[in-house]
């Protein structure tokens, strides 16, 4: 639950509570943290104390809400885990055309990289041995959409055909993950997709992948899945925000794509970012790369998704933030191109944004 590394005491942020009220940023656990009513509640205090925190009972709510100063830095105080060596998925070992739970891994395995939860990304693909026209057709076809969409495989692991077994692809898996000095993130669909996890030395995290529910005009299943939504927009980086707004803006559970209703893709919260950025850019308004996010609100859902491996978070904080900036945008009561104190305020906003969605791994798009 809490850590001490070096400096101070750092929290596992998954050991308190959140949420926004009134575009502030509330942190909490859903009791009294009173020594006297649970002296392991002592834990608490020393993360407080180490800070410099203070803290506040809400009894009609049962809450303690700890208040952090909104300039400070919150990646001081919550524990990050360290780096994946390497996330194990998008298995790409039948057919030409993705499918649609291919796409979906794919798109989770960029925002893993593009967050640096992992360093590399891996993947199991049948071999070209021979040279085969079909075989070189499908890895041709494999890394134009890795290229694409920005999102290189680092190590493509290829299966003989010839040799190719349950017990060899199994085989494959178990050598690769028993290698001492690795920290593998697997993902997987299904439990008997699992290699055997006995007695290996890796530090592993299994992830499993929500599942897909794909509905179009033609039937409940496409050929090829890009080309379903592509053809949505004439951009296919605006294509690809769409599409990660749909499957991420939910915390959990089964994903449902209808590519016979448009208005879902219109709607995405992906546009919706794209489309707020687009419109800073109008504004002319200059700003500066930056490793680190202004808001405090921001960099905690960071945090948090990248401890949880999971984009809903930032997602959804990035989505608020643009409201707060589509708010002033829209007010007619100054112009923003003359206030040099909005114009200020927009730009941290913007750099916000920017720095949020290539976290994501979503595209700046340009028009």
């Amino acid at each position: 639950m809490i850590y001490t590394i070096n400096m101070g005491i750092k929290l596992k942020i998954k050991s308190i509570k959140d949420r926004v009220e009134n575009g502030n940023l509330l942190i909490y656990v859903p009791f009294d943290i009173d020594l006297k009513k649970n002296i392991n509640n002592y834990l608490f205090f020393d993360w407080i104390k180490s800070w410099g925190f203070r803290y506040k009972y809400n009894n009609k709510l049962n809450e303690t809400h700890f208040i952090i100063p909104k300039n400070f830095d919150l990646k001081e105080v919550f524990y990050k885990r360290e780096q994946f060596e390497y996330c194990l998925g998008f298995n790409k070992t039948r057919g030409k055309s993705m499918s649609e739970s291919d796409f979906l891994e794919f798109v989770y395995m960029k925002f893993l990289k593009s967050m640096g939860i992992t360093k590399k990304t891996t993947s199991f693909a049948r071999g070209i041995q021979g040279h085969k026209k079909t075989k070189l057709t499908e890895m041709m076809y494999y890394h134009f959409v890795c290229n694409k969409y920005d999102n290189k495989i680092d190590d493509i692991l290829y299966l003989d055909e010839i040799d190719l077994n349950e017990k060899s692809y199994q085989y494959l898996k178990n050598s690769l993950l028993k290698t001492a000095d690795n920290k593998a993130l697997i993902l997987y669909k299904n439990r008997e997709e699992l290699p055997d996890l006995d007695n290996l030395k890796s530090y592993l995290r299994l992830k499993k992948i929500n599942n897909l529910q794909v509905k179009s005009s033609k039937g409940d299943k496409i050929k090829d899945f890009m080309i379903g939504f592509e053809d949505k927009f004439s951009n296919h980086k605006m294509a690809y925000n769409a599409l990660f707004g749909i499957m991420f803006s939910n915390e959990s559970g089964s994903i449902k794509i209808d590519f016979s209703n448009k208005e879902d893709f219109e709607k995405s919260n992906g546009v919706y970012l794209t489309n707020t950025l687009t419109k800073l850019k109008e504004l002319g308004i200059l700003f500066e790369r930056t490793e680190d996010f202004h808001s405090n609100l921001l960099q905690f859902y960071y945090i948090k998704s990248f401890q949880t491996t999971n984009p809903y978070f930032l997602l959804n904080a990035l989505v608020e933030h643009c409201k707060k900036i589509n708010e002033i945008y829209d007010n007619k009561d100054y112009d923003l191109l003359k206030d040099d104190n909005v114009k200020i305020f927009l730009t941290s906003m913007m750099e916000d944004l920017i720095l949020g969605m290539k976290s994501l791994g979503l595209f700046l798009v340009e028009e």
